[in-house]
């Protein structure tokens, strides 16, 4: 299930996937200048339907989360190519929670702790604040750039692009 209290925007694609998208997709294209936020989101949608996700995130910028759902009961939770948006997850027996908000887990899943481990090294090492993939909590993690997390009745796994450097210039 899908809970939200932001507003999103929401499309089915030609072949029946529906695409959720919360936040801003930036056009990058000759249009940019005369884009609005709905022509843009349906760039990225028609991006989506025309190659795969992977290919159609590296084509647009944005600060955005994403949700694809497939008619065969997968999901596909995914972010802008540089998460500028947060997602945090947790594993709760066979289920996985996401949120936007890390208070939102801490406050509503039992027996969440702080990692004693992850409190010494954010503070001696990267200056009291948790590295991208990281929480100060044991079972929480965010989602690292270049990852995204297929969902199916059997589970979850959580997928990475390869980090390819561009060539200089």
């Amino acid at each position: 299930s899908i809970y939200s209290d932001e507003r999103f925007e929401k499309t089915t694609l030609a072949d029946g996937r529906t695409l959720m998208l919360w936040g801003t997709v930036y056009d990058v294209s000759e249009h940019a200048a005369e884009a609005s936020p709905a022509s843009q989101f349906s760039r990225f949608a028609e991006l989506v339907g025309s190659s795969s996700l992977a290919e159609a995130l590296q084509q647009t910028e944005g600060q955005f989360l994403g949700v694809l759902l497939s008619q065969n009961d997968e999901a596909t939770i995914f972010a802008d190519a540089f998460h500028r948006r947060e997602l945090f997850y947790a594993n709760v027996g066979a289920a996985l929670v996401a949120s936007t908000q890390l208070s939102a887990l801490v406050t509503h899943l039992p027996g969440i702790g702080h990692s004693m481990a992850s409190l010494a090294c954010c503070m001696a090492v990267y200056g009291n604040y948790a590295p991208k993939r990281h929480t100060l909590y044991d079972g929480i993690r965010k989602l690292g750039v270049g990852e995204r997390i297929r969902l199916s009745r059997t589970g979850h796994v959580l997928e990475q692009d390869r980090f390819t450097p561009s060539e200089a210039k």
